[in-house]
C-alpha cells in the first residue's frame, strides 16, 4: 500500500493553476506570520501578531520552534495569572489559524492539484492512504468530488484512510459542561470570542468522542457562526498547534483515536511519499517508526525535495531512498 503523506507545501502547489477567487494562497508554516495573512476579523491584535512574527525571526524564521519553546515556558511561571494569560494567548493564536485556513479551504476548485492527483490515483485503482498535516479542507474537498466520501464524521476521515494528525478546521469541540456559559450576549459579540479563547487551554482536556465534523466545503462565514454557537453555547476548533511537540493530552483519545490509525496504515505501508512535507514534527518520526525496514521513501517538493529527503533518511536510517520529484506538487499530480 502508498501511503502518501502531505504537508503545507502540497496545498500551496495544488493552488498553481486554480483561481483564487479573491481567497488566501496556502502558506508554509514560517509564512504563517507575513503581512499578507493579516486579515480581519482577527483574534489576534496587529502587536500580537507583530510580536509573532519577530519571535519567530530571532529562532532563525521557525515559527513551530518559536512557538514550541514559548509554549513549554508556560508551566514555568510562577503566577498562576501568568499561566492563564500565555494559554489564552495560544487559544487565540490558535482560533487565528482557524479563521486563515478557513479562507484557504474556500480558494477549492476541480482545477486543483489534489483533485488532478486523486483523479489518477482512482484510475490506478491501487490500495492507498493519505495522511495530511494541514488544517485546510482543499484535500478533504478532492476526497469528496473523486470517491464520493462524505466525510461527516471523524470514523468517516478513518474509514476512507485520510488522516489528519494536526486536526482540521471544519473540526469543532462543543463547550465542555464545566465551560462558562455566555448569557444574553449577541451571536458575534466580542465576549462570546474573548470567553471561548481563554477557556480553549484553560480547562480539563476536551473528549475526542464528542468532535463536530461539518462538511469540508462549508463556507468561512457558515464556519464562524458555528463557532460562535446559538444562545448561550460556543464551541472551539480543533487544530493543533504548529508546535513541534503536539499537545495530544489536550484532546481525550485523540491520540489512541487519529494518530494510532496513522501508524496502523504505515505499518502496512510498502512505499512513502513525502509530498510538500519537511517532516520536522517529533509525530512523524515517530510514525516511522511502525514503518517496515527496506519501505522506498520518496519526496516530492519545490526546489528542497533533495534536502529533505536526506534530513529524514538521516533519523530514518531503516527507510530505503527512492525518487525525488522537486518540479513541485501539480507536475507530480499530472505525471501520477
Amino acid at each position: 500500500m502508498k501511503v502518501f503523506v502531505f504537508g503545507a507545501g502540497a496545498s500551496k502547489g495544488s493552488q498553481e493553476e486554480s483561481p483564487h477567487g479573491g481567497h488566501l494562497e496556502a502558506p508554509l508554516v514560517d509564512e504563517l506570520f507575513v503581512q499578507v495573512y493579516w486579515r480581519g476579523p482577527a483574534f489576534l491584535h496587529n502587536d500580537e501578531l507583530a510580536e509573532c512574527r519577530q519571535g519567530a525571526l530571532e529562532c532563525g524564521g521557525s515559527v513551530e520552534r518559536w512557538l514550541t519553546e514559548r509554549w513549554e515556558r508556560v508551566e514555568s511561571l510562577k503566577e498562576e495569572r501568568s499561566k492563564s494569560a500565555e494559554k489564552a494567548f495560544f487559544g487565540r493564536l490558535t482560533c487565528h489559524l482557524w479563521l486563515l485556513l478557513q479562507g484557504v479551504s474556500d480558494s477549492y476548485t476541480l482545477a486543483s492539484g489534489y483533485y488532478q492527483f486523486l483523479k489518477r490515483l482512482r484510475l490506478k485503482d491501487e490500495p492507498f492512504a493519505l495522511v495530511s498535516f494541514n488544517y485546510d479542507t482543499l484535500l478533504d474537498q478532492a476526497v469528496q468530488d473523486c470517491y464520493g466520501t462524505p466525510l461527516l464524521a471523524l470514523r468517516d476521515y478513518l474509514s476512507f484512510g485520510l488522516i489528519k494528525p494536526h486536526g482540521s478546521v471544519n473540526w469543532l469541540l462543543p463547550r465542555r459542561d464545566a465551560d462558562p456559559r455566555i448569557r444574553g450576549m449577541a451571536r458575534n459579540d466580542d465576549v462570546r470570542a474573548r470567553t471561548a479563547t481563554s477557556m480553549l487551554f484553560n480547562g480539563p482536556p476536551h473528549l475526542v468522542d464528542r468532535v463536530v465534523v461539518l462538511p469540508p466545503r462549508v463556507s468561512s462565514g457558515t464556519l464562524r457562526e458555528l463557532l460562535d454557537g446559538t444562545d448561550d453555547d460556543y464551541s472551539y476548533p480543533l487544530l493543533f498547534m504548529p508546535l513541534t511537540t503536539k499537545l495530544y493530552t489536550t484532546v481525550s483519545a485523540f491520540y489512541e483515536t487519529v494518530i494510532a490509525k496513522a501508524n496502523e496504515l504505515l505499518a502496512q505501508a510498502s512505499q512513502v511519499y513525502l509530498v510538500g512535507y519537511r517532516a520536522a514534527d517529533d509525530i512523524i518520526k515517530e510514525m516511522f517508526q511502525r514503518v517496515a525496514p527496506g519501505t522506498p521513501l520518496h519526496v516530492v517538493g519545490r526546489g528542497r525535495a533533495g534536502d529533505v529527503m536526506k534530513s529524514v533518511l538521516s533519523w530514518a536510517t531503516h527507510l530505503s531512498q527512492g525518487e525525488i520529484c522537486d518540479t513541485g506538487f501539480m507536475e507530480f499530480a499530472k505525471a501520477y
